[in-house]
């Protein structure tokens, strides 16, 4: 993972199931969940990237959120 692991992946089976929840996610979700969370761009940066706004940027952002939490609650419990 990138330098700023989250702490969901330092709990014991993260490393595996982090990537596979990731997997799950729509292709355009996964992109920016990865380029905020795991390689620290920004949303304008993100934004740029993808030639879209800002504002579509972040509600991908939330619904990728929305979704791993989702995925992994059954496996981690409650994520905060």
């Amino acid at each position: 993972m990138a330098a700023r692991e989250p702490a969901l992946a330092q709990k014991a089976g993260g490393a595996r199931a982090v990537p596979g929840a990731l997997d799950v996610l729509q292709p355009r979700r996964r992109a920016i969940v990865i380029m905020h969370e795991l390689e620290g761009l920004s949303l304008p940066a993100i934004a740029s990237l993808l030639g879209v706004s800002v504002m579509t940027v972040r509600w991908h952002l939330s619904m990728g959120r929305r979704d791993l939490k989702r995925l992994l609650t059954p496996q981690f419990g409650e994520i905060t």
